[in-house]
């Protein structure tokens, strides 16, 4: 048995750049709303809309992050990764065409939540997703990823807007909102194509399938043993926790920055130096507290953090090669 090419051509990374379409819908979803707000055939149709409202208009798609972020870790367990993010999709896509034929603002909202639904269930199982299907090497590569195409996404939605501004038409802003139906519908099309994460599957108990997707993954897609495929059921969970307290601080400070930017104006600014000191400080916790992971498998992290996984190797059938999976919990 052959393993799969490695490197930038290896079918993990390949899968992760389809999974970073999350990452370009997160950044885009985020950015577009900006430039949207500034055209006046925007604030015209929509009754030049107060403050308050702007805020709500803006902070609407965080609260449907974090409840798309609360429940992915439970439904991403339970139905499968590629289920989960092709579930999250299908709401991208009605969100998207909801916003760019909004009548009323009520619409534009509604859209707009259902598209932070779509992001937050996206965001919150593709990365858990990558780093299942990596081996230990490319890990750092594959989920940087999804960080790199969110900021693509900032930066098609940026110049989007900056292509609206230069249309000269009264519904040149449903142009930007209805181009992030785009990405849902590709990332949700696709992920139907490639392979469960092998260590999901081993968590339900299926072997077989398990061992398939791994070889196709990893290598030639013949028959042989192969090593750590299992995951241990918090992963999931618990990068949804992390994702449901991204956009609940993100809820509060987009609901009130138009308000606060309205009162005090520039001044609104100078409390920002807070999240200069705050990645300072994280920093240096990082840098004390934690145990380096660099190198290491998902199971020997596991391990590290008190989860202890002991996989053994054994031949069942003839040529054919499978895994012996025992695991116990410290307690």
């Amino acid at each position: 048995m052959k393993p799969n090419t490695s490197g930038w051509l290896s079918k993990p990374f390949l899968t992760a750049v389809l999974l970073g379409i999350g990452g370009f819908l997160y950044g885009y979803d985020s950015g577009i709303i900006t430039p949207s707000l500034a055209l006046k055939s925007f604030l015209v149709y929509f009754g030049n809309p107060s403050a308050p409202l702007r805020g709500s208009i803006v902070s609407v798609y965080q609260a449907g992050a974090w409840l798309g972020s609360a429940s992915v870790g439970i439904t991403s367990d339970r139905f499968g990764r590629r289920r989960a993010i092709a579930f999250g999709c299908i709401w991208g896509v009605i969100g998207g065409a909801i916003m760019a034929g909004a009548a009323h603002v009520a619409m534009l909202i509604m859209g707009r939540l259902l598209v932070g639904f779509a992001v937050g269930t996206i965001t919150g199982v593709a990365p858990v997703f990558g780093a299942e299907i990596a081996k230990t090497h490319e890990r750092a590569r594959i989920t940087a990823v999804n960080q790199m195409m969110a900021a693509w996404g900032f930066f098609v939605a940026l110049w989007t807007g900056v292509g609206e501004g230069k249309w000269h038409n009264s519904n040149q802003w449903r142009l930007g909102v209805a181009i992030q139906s785009l990405p849902a519908l590709l990332l949700g099309s696709g992920v139907l194509f490639v392979d469960e994460s092998p260590r999901w599957l081993c968590l339900k108990g299926r072997y077989e399938e398990a061992e398939k997707a791994f070889r196709n993954y990893h290598y030639d897609g013949s028959n042989d043993d192969w090593p750590e495929v299992f995951t241990t059921e918090l992963r999931a969970k618990t990068n949804a926790i992390v994702q449901v307290i991204h956009y609940s601080i993100s809820l509060i400070i987009t609901q009130c920055s138009p308000i606060a930017l309205v009162d005090v104006g520039w001044k609104y600014y100078c409390p920002q130096i807070l999240f200069i000191l705050t990645n300072v400080l994280c920093a240096v916790i990082f840098a004390i507290f934690y145990p380096e992971t660099r190198g290491k498998s998902l199971e020997e992290i596991d391990e590290i953090f008190g989860d202890v996984n002991v996989v053994h190797n054994t031949d069942l059938e003839e040529k054919v090669g499978v895994q012996e999976v025992e695991f116990r919990q410290r307690k």
